[in-house]
């Protein structure tokens, strides 16, 4: 009977004509939910559009009213549309950051604490917002601490240390050191970690995402300040190289969901110490991370998605390696944030993405002549590797593996040396020079080809007495009065050219081409050019390849072939070619359009 005149008071007082202005939105919003019958909080009702765009002390007014209503939310009325969208509302509101006052916040609190509220609301945003309440009144606290006690009855063992990890410095309480892996990287670092190693890894059960909080960065420095820079760089070169999943039999595991904070805590803490000896590493560890198992999807994403913040952070060493990443991983979503990794150092560093990364390109050392007798990697001919040590020599091992690196890097580097054919970058020659002629990783293969001063070729070997330079195509229209050397590092001088029929924005020479699919998309990734496999149940799409600084995009047509087979994902294993569009806002240069055919006819086998 009592909780039955309780339920009926709150009801009396809800009747009242007066309504705070919040509690006149969400009524507001409530009769339209419950008018539609569906879950109609979406971006596009002009109420919640209007809140989330509002000022954050309404916002948090707002808030605060919506949790105290599924707070104090009635058993008989909760399993209706409403109840299902609020929590939604509240969880957009948090993301948002609104300023909390202590009482805010503590009220906040006290609703949450119920075990249904607490799995419906991002709790991670919720002590986000806390966390910016200063000063802490003695109330909140309170709150804070018995927030606390029902998260450890309430959530598994895992979440609530995630949550513990940031309650506790609130509560001035030195976070819980029982950590426990679950996952072999975890045994492996547990094994040997001192209490400040552990103290570290604990941090990593406070950050979620591809990015730690600036907050999260300077608890990882003083923590590694506590190690010693030299110490915690010898560690974690070790632990890196044991690789993501560590001990583990067979190639095709997953990294277990339990170890994700410990590879979090270690490649953050690199980044945010801006470690550069580790960045070679740190690649390594993500390339492990991006390999894709057949059928079942990469080794750990999340894992590998630190990594790339990581190498964006530690200087040009990391800028060098996500270069090399961005040729070797063939992940779609790893590929996005190695983009905009390097975006971000570039705009860190007021460059731009392709000054940095040229300026990033590693030299591996082969600028240091090495001592005779010591083994060592050099270039042979300017773009063969070679490694000179005995057999049984210790260091072989370190010595063919860095000849592995530079092998893929002069890949990579061959490739964009090519590609600038269709971005049409130029340099004054004393940029030209000290990044590309004088580079020693790249010094042979730039002097091996044709270049142009102010439209006068040159061979790079030979060097020119200055202007803007470029890249020399064959239908550039300059004539070369020298002779070309053998062993280019791609076709240039014999180059094939393509031309699109006159007047005309389409053409069908590569057309009904039969090709295989899973090849090329290969090569597509390969060449820039944007595709997605096409299978049973997927839609239909083409390849397209964007080059804004022309205005210029194009698009190859490609539908999959009568009576052709799938792989056991459902995905065609030949795929084929229909016509190439060509849209383009304004005059584009030949060599520009005769390259985008070129990739056109290898892709269709010409």
């Amino acid at each position: 009977m009592p909780q039955l005149f309780d339920r009926l008071k709150k009801a009396l007082s809800a009747l009242t004509p007066e309504r705070t202005p919040a509690q006149a939105l969400l009524e507001r919003l409530r009769e339209r939910v419950l008018a539609q019958g569906s879950l109609a909080l979406n971006d596009e009702t002009p109420e919640r559009a209007q809140l989330l765009a509002a000022d954050g002390t309404w916002q948090a007014e707002v808030l605060v009213e919506a949790v105290r209503q599924l707070g104090e939310r009635s058993v008989l009325t909760q399993f209706n549309w409403w109840w299902w969208s609020l929590p939604r509302l509240v969880n957009a509101l948090l993301a948002k950051k609104p300023p909390l006052t202590s009482a805010q916040a503590t009220e906040l609190l006290r609703h949450a604490r119920d075990a249904e509220l607490m799995r419906a609301l991002s709790l991670g945003h919720l002590l986000q917002a806390v966390e910016r309440v200063e000063p802490r009144e003695p109330a909140l606290l309170e709150a804070l601490g018995r927030f606390d006690a029902a998260a450890k009855k309430t959530l598994k063992d895992k979440e609530y240390r995630k949550l513990a990890a940031r309650i506790q410095p609130m509560l001035g309480l030195k976070p819980e050191m029982t950590l426990e892996s679950g996952g072999p990287f975890g045994e492996l670092v547990l094994a040997s970690a001192s209490e400040t190693w552990r103290e570290l890894f604990q941090l990593g059960f406070a950050v979620t995402g591809a990015r730690p909080s600036a907050k999260w960065q300077a608890q990882a420095r003083a923590v590694v300040e506590k190690l010693g820079h030299e110490t915690f760089v010898t560690q974690a070169r070790a632990w890196l190289a044991a690789g993501p999943v560590a001990g583990a039999t067979g190639k095709d595991v997953h990294v277990p969901e339990a170890d994700v904070p410990f590879h979090r805590a270690l490649v953050f803490a690199a980044g945010a110490v801006q470690a550069a000896p580790l960045a070679g590493g740190i690649a390594e560890f993500a390339l492990a991370c991006f390999r894709k198992i057949p059928n079942r999807g990469p080794v750990g994403q999340a894992s590998g998605n630190a990594c790339l913040w990581a190498l964006g952070e530690v200087g040009l060493d990391g800028v060098g390696q996500l270069g090399l990443l961005k040729m070797r991983v063939k992940y779609t979503v790893a590929l996005r944030l190695i983009e905009k990794a390097l975006a971000d150092a570039a705009a860190r560093a007021g460059l731009s993405p392709a000054d940095l990364e040229e300026i990033g390109v590693p030299t591996f050392d082969l600028e240091v002549p090495p001592a005779p007798g010591l083994a060592h990697v050099e270039l042979v001919n300017g773009t063969e590797v070679k490694v000179v040590a005995p057999k049984g020599s210790p260091e072989l091992k370190a010595l063919k593996r860095r000849a592995k690196d530079i092998e893929a890097m002069l890949g990579a580097q061959r490739l964009r040396l090519e590609r600038l054919y269709l971005t049409g970058r130029s340099w004054p020659y004393e940029t030209w020079r000290s990044r590309l002629l004088e580079h020693p990783l790249l010094a042979g293969m730039v002097q091996r080809l044709v270049w142009q001063a102010d439209g006068v070729p040159f061979l790079g070997a030979r060097g020119a007495a200055g202007g803007e330079v470029t890249l020399w195509h064959p239908l550039d229209g300059a004539p070369l009065g020298f002779t070309v050397p053998e062993h280019a590092p791609f076709k240039q001088v014999d180059r094939e050219t393509f031309t699109m029929p006159e007047g005309a924005d389409r053409t069908q020479q590569f057309a009904g081409r039969r090709i295989k699919q899973h090849q090329f998309a290969a090569l597509c990734r390969e060449r820039g050019w944007q595709f997605r496999l096409q299978g049973e149940f997927d839609s239909m799409n083409n390849a397209v390849l964007v080059l804004p600084q022309w205005g210029l995009t194009a698009e190859l047509e490609v539908a999959p072939p009568h009576a052709t087979g799938t792989s056991s994902m459902g995905i065609y294993l030949e795929v084929e070619t229909g016509d190439v569009v060509l849209q383009r806002d304004r005059e584009v240069p030949a060599r520009v359009v005769s390259e985008v055919l070129r990739d056109v006819a290898l892709f269709a086998g010409e």
